[in-house]
C-alpha cells in the first residue's frame, strides 16, 4: 500500500513587499541595505506579507490552499478523514490550525492536528500522513504547510527580516495500491538549539517572556542546510533504490538561492539550460529549483534496475532541512537535520505547480 499525491494548492497574501520597499523602510531606522544587497545574497526579489486587518491569517491561508488542492484532486471534503498542518506561527496556542481548517471545510469527524517542525515541517507532516494512510484506517488526507512569519520578524534585524514571507501550500493524499511516496527519512539534532535559529518567547501567567522575534546565525544555517539537503537527498534515494540521475524533479527547502545553488552543484544538477526550471524570484522562501540532475559525484556506483517494462519510471524528491527540528537524531551524521520524501511520478506531470511548503 502507498499514498499518492492527487492534487496541490497554494495561497498567498495580497500584499507584496519588494526589496526596494524594504530598503526604504530599514533606512528610516538607520539600517543600510539595498535591492542589490538582498538579491546577490539571497536571490529574493520580493515577498508576500499577510494583513490581519484583511482577514489574512495562518488558518485562512491554509484553508484557501486546502480548497484549491481538493479542487485540483477532484476530491470531496466528505472523503477526507485526516488533516495535518505544519506551522510555527499558529493563529493561537489552541485550537490548532488543523482544527480551524477542519471547521472551515466542514470536514466533521476527521482527525486533525498540527506539527511544529519549522522549516522541515511539511516533510514531517507529509511523512506522518503517509504512514497513517499506509497503516489505515485512514484513506484520504490533506497536508498543509502554512506560515505567517511576518508576525515574528524584527524589522530592524537585516539578517532575518528580508528572508521570510507568508503563505500556504497543500496536497491531497489518498491511499493507493499504485506507487506513490516511495521512501522517507526524518531526523534532527537538538544540540544546535538556540545557537543557530530560534524564537525563544513563551507565555507565562499572561506575560510573554523571552525574545519574541526570530534570531539566526546565518553562516551556521548555510553550512548545516547544505550538508543536510545533500546528505538527505542521497540517503532517501538509496532507501528507495533510485539513483539520483533518475530523479526528474528536485524540490528543495526554499531558503535562498545561494543554498540551492550549492546543493545543486554537489548533487550534479545542471545550473542552466532547459533542464532547469525555477519558480518566480519573489515571495522570499517560496522559490523552488527543479531540475533533471547529472549523476551526483560520490553517490553509489551501482546502477539501479529499470522497471520490467523497460520504461524509466520518473521520480520527484522533496527535501526539507533545518537545524532545530526536535525528534530522533540521525546518529551517523548529526549535522544533517530535517527530512526528505521520494515519490513516484509516472507518467510525469504535464506541468509542475510550485508549492509553498514552508515560507
Amino acid at each position: 500500500m502507498y499514498s499518492r499525491v492527487l492534487g496541490t494548492g497554494s495561497a498567498l497574501p495580497k500584499r507584496i513587499v519588494t526589496n526596494g520597499e524594504f530598503a526604504a523602510m530599514l533606512a528610516r531606522d538607520g539600517i543600510e541595505t539595498s535591492d542589490e544587497w538582498i538579491r546577490t545574497r539571497t536571490g529574493i526579489e520580493s515577498r508576500h506579507f499577510a494583513d490581519e486587518a484583511e482577514g489574512e491569517t495562518t488558518s485562512s491561508l491554509a484553508v484557501a490552499a486546502a480548497r484549491r488542492a481538493l479542487e485540483a484532486a477532484n476530491v470531496e471534503t466528505s472523503e477526507i478523514d485526516l488533516i495535518i498542518v505544519a506551522t510555527t506561527t499558529p493563529d493561537m496556542v489552541f485550537p490548532s490550525v488543523a482544527c480551524r481548517v477542519q471547521a472551515a471545510l466542514g470536514a466533521r469527524g476527521c482527525a486533525a492536528f498540527d506539527v511544529q517542525a519549522v522549516c522541515a515541517g511539511f516533510i514531517y507532516a507529509l511523512n506522518a500522513a503517509d504512514a497513517m494512510l499506509r497503516a489505515g484506517p485512514y484513506r484520504a488526507a490533506i497536508v498543509i504547510g502554512a506560515e505567517v512569519m511576518s508576525r515574528v520578524l524584527d524589522m530592524k534585524d537585516r539578517s532575518t527580516c528580508v528572508l521570510f514571507g507568508d503563505g500556504a501550500g497543500a496536497v491531497v493524499l489518498k491511499a493507493s495500491s499504485d506507487p506513490g511516496i516511495l521512501a522517507a527519512r526524518m531526523y534532527a539534532d537538538g544540540d544546535y538549539g538556540e545557537k543557530v535559529l530560534s524564537l525563544t518567547a513563551s507565555l507565562n501567567h499572561g506575560v510573554i517572556s523571552g525574545d519574541p522575534y526570530i534570531r539566526m546565525d546565518g553562516r551556521q544555517v548555510f553550512r548545516l542546510a547544505v550538508e543536510g539537503l545533500v546528505g538527505s537527498a542521497r540517503e532517501v534515494a538509496d532507501l528507495a533504490c533510485v539513483h539520483t540521475e533518475d530523479v526528474a524533479l528536485f524540490v528543495p527547502h526554499q531558503a535562498n538561492l545561494r543554498i540551492m545553488t550549492m546543493v545543486a552543484a554537489k548533487l550534479g544538477i545542471p545550473e542552466d539550460g532547459e533542464d532547469r526550471c525555477r519558480a518566480r524570484q519573489h515571495v522570499g522562501r517560496e522559490r523552488a529549483a527543479c531540475a533533471r540532475p547529472r549523476r551526483a559525484r560520490g553517490h553509489g556506483e551501482a546502477r539501479r534496475a529499470r522497471p520490467a517494462s523497460g520504461r524509466r519510471r520518473r521520480h520527484g524528491l522533496g527535501v526539507g532541512a533545518h537545524p532545530l527540528v526536535s525528534g530522533a537524531q540521525k546518529p551517523e551524521n548529526p549535522a544533517n537535520t530535517g527530512g526528505e520524501i521520494l515519490f513516484s511520478v509516472d507518467p510525469p506531470p504535464a506541468k509542475l505547480l510550485p508549492i509553498q511548503f514552508t515560507p
